[in-house]
C-alpha cells in the first residue's frame, strides 16, 4: 500500500526537532518540501494531532514562516495555541487547589506527566494540554487519600462495566476522581502492560529519589531525572500496545532526554532492569527509531520508510485496544500477578 501523508508526518516531527532545539525547521523544509504543498486538512483536523497544533504554531512563528500561510490556516493554528495556554493554566489552577487540599491532609503526591512536564520542560512555552491530572501517591496512604478526595465531593469514575473496570484499575494501582468536570487520575502503583506483562517501577525507591519541588507546594514531590523518562517511556509503550499512542508523548519523551542529557543507551538500560529480556530487541529498536526522528540530523534521515513504519502508529485513528479484544488474557494475567505478588499491588478499596 502507498505510504499517504508521508510529508505532513515527516514535517511534524521537524517541528518536534526544531522545538526541542536539536535542528532547524527552515533548513528541513528547504531540502525537502514546501509547507504550500501539504495537505493541512490532514494536519489541522486529525484528532491525535489536536496537542500538537500549538506547537507547530509556535515553531512557525520561530521561523517566520506562519504568516506565509493561508489566512485561514494561520488564524487556526494561533487560535489552537491561544486555547491551550488557557486551558493549561485552567489545569494548572486546579492541581493548586488540590496541592492546597491534600497538604492540609499532610498528603505527599507527585505530578505526573502533563503537570509535572508543565513545570519541568515546558514552562516557557505553557500550551501542552491535559486530560485529565496524574497524581502519583504513595500506597500507604492511598486510603487516606480516597478519604479525602471523597469527602470533598470527589466521585469514583463511572463506566459501563463496573467489575471489570475495578478489577483491571486495581490490577493497574491506579483510579479515577471526578468532581465537576475535574478528572483526577490517581496512581499508587501503578503497572504499564507491555510485551503482554505488567511491570511497574519500584515505587518505594522511586520515592526516595524524588525531590521537593516548593514552587507548587511544601508537599509536592518531582521524579528525578531518570524515574521521569522511565514514566514516559513505560506510558508510551503500554500506551502503543494498546493503540492509543499519541504524538504528543513522543515530544514528551525526547524533551525530557534532551533537557536532561539522558542517552539511548541509558535509557535502554535502565528500563531493561524491569522489562522481561525477550523485550530487549523491540525496545532497542523503538529507541534506535527515537534517536534517529529527534537527535539525527533532519535532511538525512528525512524520508526514512522506517521511520514512517513508526509514525504510523500514532497517527491511526484510535480503534478498540488489544484490552478491549483480549480481555480475559489480561485478566487472567493480573489475577496471575496478583497471586505471585500481593504485597506489589494496591489493596485498596473501590
Amino acid at each position: 500500500m502507498k505510504e499517504t501523508h508521508s510529508s505532513e508526518k515527516l514535517f511534524i516531527i521537524a517541528c518536534f526537532k526544531d522545538f526541542i532545539g536539536t535542528s532547524r525547521l527552515s533548513e528541513a523544509l528547504r531540502r525537502n518540501v514546501s509547507l504550500l504543498e501539504f495537505n493541512w486538512d490532514f494536519v489541522l483536523k486529525t484528532p491525535k494531532l489536536n496537542r500538537m497544533l500549538p506547537f507547530i504554531a509556535w515553531v512557525l512563528e520561530k521561523n517566520d514562516l506562519l504568516c506565509h500561510l493561508p489566512k485561514n490556516i494561520e488564524t487556526t493554528l494561533q487560535t489552537s495555541r491561544q486555547w491551550a495556554e488557557w486551558e493549561n493554566r485552567l489545569k494548572m489552577i486546579e492541581f493548586r487547589k488540590l496541592v492546597y487540599l491534600f497538604k492540609k491532609s499532610h498528603i505527599s503526591i507527585i505530578p505526573l506527566k502533563g503537570v509535572a512536564l508543565t513545570s519541568l520542560v515546558y514552562h516557557e512555552t505553557p500550551f501542552r494540554s491535559m486530560g485529565d491530572i496524574d497524581i502519583l501517591i504513595k500506597e500507604s496512604e492511598s486510603e487516606r487519600t480516597k478519604a479525602t478526595l471523597l469527602k470533598v465531593g470527589f466521585e469514583p469514575k463511572k463506566v459501563r462495566n463496573e467489575w471489570h473496570r475495578r478489577l483491571v484499575m486495581k490490577i493497574e494501582g491506579r483510579w479515577s476522581f471526578v468532581r465537576d468536570g475535574m478528572d483526577v487520575d490517581l496512581q499508587w502503583y501503578p503497572a504499564f502492560l507491555v510485551g503482554g506483562k505488567y511491570v511497574a517501577l519500584d515505587y518505594d525507591r522511586v520515592w526516595a529519589r524524588a525531590t521537593t519541588f516548593k514552587p507548587l507546594g511544601e508537599n509536592v514531590f518531582m521524579l528525578s531525572s531518570n524515574d521521569q523518562c522511565l514514566h514516559l517511556l513505560f506510558q508510551l509503550l503500554n500506551d502503543l500496545e494498546g493503540g492509543i499512542a499519541q504524538p504528543i508523548q513522543l515530544l514528551d519523551l525526547a524533551l525530557v532526554m534532551h533537557r536532561y542529557g539522558i542517552s539511548k543507551a541509558k535509557l535502554f538500560t535502565n528500563a531493561m532492569v524491569y522489562l522481561n529480556p525477550s523485550f530487549e530487541g523491540t525496545l532497542l529498536k523503538m529507541l534506535n527509531t527515537i534517536e534517529k526522528c529527534f537527535f539525527e540530523d533532519a535532511v538525512d534521515g528525512y524520508f526514512s520508510i522506517e521511520i514512517l513504519e513508526f509514525l504510523n502508529k500514532f497517527f491511526k485513528p484510535r480503534s478498540l485496544s488489544m484490552r478491549g479484544f483480549d480481555a480475559v488474557k489480561l485478566l487472567q494475567e493480573g489475577a496471575m500477578q496478583l497471586l505471585k505478588k500481593p504485597y506489589r499491588l494496591s489493596r485498596i478499596s473501590v
